[in-house]
């Protein structure tokens, strides 16, 4: 079996690469949907969270998620200060959960980690077997962007403080440029399984 990482700015196309690989018969984990769950069930994260951004961010023990997300991405600062308060929990229980994985899986099954914010993660890429790279160009990624809701002040505003499309290749064992339509993306996909499945059956 395999760990695979996927990496990606915003609009980059790794949620659909994650949730492709998952349909071919991958366990995933998204790491910002788990960040949400320790956000609901961790009294000591809400609490690291509530003293760095404020008691409104919290309503009867429930983080507001829209004003964390606005006043998290004000800056590279705020930024660090969320990932101070989530990423040891976090890198817990992934960790935990990729050995239980390994432990359990048949020599053909795949463990998926999207991972939307790469930098502070860097301690569990040593987890990880292989650590792919969706990239677009920015125009490309804008447009998807906002053609899915976000405003174009708020694709500006996250992209600026997101790593570079070079420093997210230079983390990862293979890129991917996802410049064309999803078919395209998901060949590339196949292309990289292809030889993983032969070898391990």
């Amino acid at each position: 079996m395999s760990v695979i990482y996927i990496l990606g700015n915003i609009a980059s196309g790794k949620t659909q690469a994650a949730r492709y690989m998952q349909q071919l018969g991958a366990c995933l984990i998204n790491l910002d949907e788990r960040a949400k769950l320790l956000y609901e069930q961790n009294a000591e994260v809400r609490a690291c969270v509530r003293a760095a951004f404020g008691d409104d961010i919290c309503i009867e023990d429930r983080l507001n998620i829209q004003l964390l997300a606005k006043r998290a991405f004000q800056s590279a600062e705020h930024i660090e200060r969320l990932g101070a308060c989530v990423y040891p929990q976090l890198l817990e229980d992934v960790y935990q959960e990729i050995t239980a994985y390994r432990a359990k899986a048949t020599a053909s099954q795949h463990l998926v980690v999207e991972i939307s914010a790469p930098r502070g993660f860097e301690q569990a890429f040593a987890w990880a077997d292989d650590i792919i790279a969706i990239t677009a160009p920015y125009k490309i990624r804008r447009t998807r962007a906002i053609a899915r809701g976000m405003h174009p002040d708020d694709v500006d505003a996250r992209a600026q403080l997101q790593p570079t499309d070079a420093e997210i290749e230079a983390m990862a064992t293979h890129v991917i440029s996802n410049t064309a339509d999803l078919p395209a993306l998901f060949a590339q996909l196949d292309a990289y399984l292809a030889p993983r499945c032969h070898a391990e059956r």
